[in-house]
């Protein structure tokens, strides 16, 4: 079988002449990325304000914790407070044996399944409801609902809009942006936060992360 990479399949678009690369992105990474993209392929970057102000609310994430059964009853903790808020909660997990574990914690709450949604495939196109009401939580991976609009109705819209918690760091502020930014698209109300399994400082974490990614795209560069 032959393997073509995505650097090599954009290069082919682009002859000795000019340039024939034009795309559009949300989710574009830090600035060390922008300028490789620049660099790889002699394209400039142009910034274009949203069409809405965004209403996303990054709260304060979370890490430090002594022991595994802290974390998840801190996950557990933060979907209950949003749900009696009367909001809907997306819990974006690292893989499908960690959705299934947080899904029987918050089962043994008293949170009627019903109410309660396990979403494993790669994407959130088959969602079951139309809406999601008050109290309905979404579990998924990483790989889930990439650019899908989860729609909300009324009371949840009012209420704040969707809450959504990353439980794991992501690889890079690419991906941590886009997890984030499956709630308040298009200029509606939403809020979202990490709550990692470490016994580290998220600063820290999140330091050391950008720092592996910066080198990563060096390595690129060479």
């Amino acid at each position: 079988d032959s393997f073509l990479s995505h650097y090599n399949f954009l290069k082919m678009y682009i002859n000795n002449n000019e340039n024939n690369i034009y795309g559009v992105t949300g989710t574009l990474g830090p600035l060390s990325t922008q300028e490789l993209l620049k660099k790889l392929f002699n394209v400039d970057i142009c910034i274009i304000p949203s069409f809405r102000p965004s209403k996303f609310i990054s709260l304060r994430s979370k890490a430090e914790f002594e022991n595994k059964e802290k974390w998840k009853k801190e996950i557990i903790n933060e979907i209950l407070v949003n749900i009696n808020r009367r909001r809907a909660v997306l819990l974006i997990c690292y893989t499908i044996n960690q959705a299934d574990e947080l899904y029987e914690e918050l089962k043994k709450t008293g949170d009627p399944e019903s109410k309660m949604e396990k979403y494993q495939r790669n994407d959130l196109g088959e969602l079951k409801k139309p809406q999601y009401l008050e109290g309905d939580v979404i579990f998924a991976t990483n790989l889930a609902g990439r650019g899908t609009d989860i729609k909300l109705n009324q009371i949840v819209s009012k209420c704040g809009g969707m809450h959504v918690i990353v439980t794991f760091l992501p690889k890079n502020l690419r991906i941590e942006e886009q997890a984030l930014g499956r709630t308040a698209r298009s200029g509606n109300d939403g809020s979202g936060l990490l709550i990692i399994d470490d016994k580290k400082k998220v600063l820290e974490l999140k330091q050391k992360r950008n720092h592996i990614e910066n080198e990563r795209m060096k390595k690129i560069e060479l």
